[in-house]
């Protein structure tokens, strides 16, 4: 039953809206999910905004969920995106959760730092490009240097993130930019990350807090 309602997905009218809105309410779980997992699907539907409150509230559909918030500018997802902040399973749903946080409080990431990361990340897969390492210094400057300080951070982190298609390079790059950052907000920010990662990534954390901890002091600090 879940799976047949589920294909209403590919029906975009008011009525099917309102379907699976009535749906999404039901007493039988496969039916109610089903119909979560039809609205979710883009285009999402803004009708649907009480319920994707209750799913984000689940700690289910994340990106489809910060989407929809970021999309029709839903600041009254505030609330629900602070708590959703404290039990997100890896990195990358909780870089999700907190961009959309930061976007709907007019705080969004400054474009020029994502700029820097997408950079470091470019060069450091193929620095044979001209000027690559002037370049690469220039991005590694402007993300030591940020003010924005949860932002340089968290860009940071996600450089030195050890995962699936990640130069060494990256790593480096974003661990020396963590260690050259002043080193007691980088530490607050670290071990501020909620408990719900999943083991390896709190292992990763560990790591990460160990070295940037016993890394000299920048001459900043």
């Amino acid at each position: 039953m879940g799976r047949i309602v589920g294909a209403l997905a590919y029906l975009r009218s008011k009525e099917a809206t309102g379907l699976l809105l009535r749906l999404a309410e039901s007493d039988d779980r496969r039916i109610r999910q089903g119909a979560e997992y039809a609205l979710v699907q883009r285009p999402l539907r803004p009708a649907a905004k009480l319920i994707y409150f209750r799913i984000l509230k689940d700690h289910r559909y994340f990106d489809e969920i910060c989407a929809a918030s970021l999309r029709y500018k839903w600041q009254a997802m505030l609330p629900v995106l602070q708590e959703a902040m404290f039990a997100p399973s890896s990195l990358r749903e909780y870089r999700v959760l907190l961009t959309t946080r930061r976007t709907l409080e007019d705080k969004a990431i400054p474009e020029s730092l994502i700029v820097a990361e997408n950079l470091i990340r470019k060069l450091s897969a193929d620095s044979s490009a001209a000027g690559s390492k002037q370049l690469t210094e220039e991005a590694h400057r402007l993300l030591i240097e940020s003010d924005v300080a949860e932002a340089a951070n968290l860009i940071a982190l996600s450089l030195a993130w050890r995962r699936f298609k990640v130069t060494q390079e990256s790593r480096a790059a974003g661990l020396w930019i963590l260690k050259s950052r002043p080193r007691a907000s980088t530490l607050e920010f670290l071990r501020s990350l909620p408990n719900s990662l999943q083991e390896t990534d709190r292992e990763q954390v560990a790591r990460i807090v160990e070295a940037v901890s016993k890394a000299p002091l920048p001459a900043s600090n």
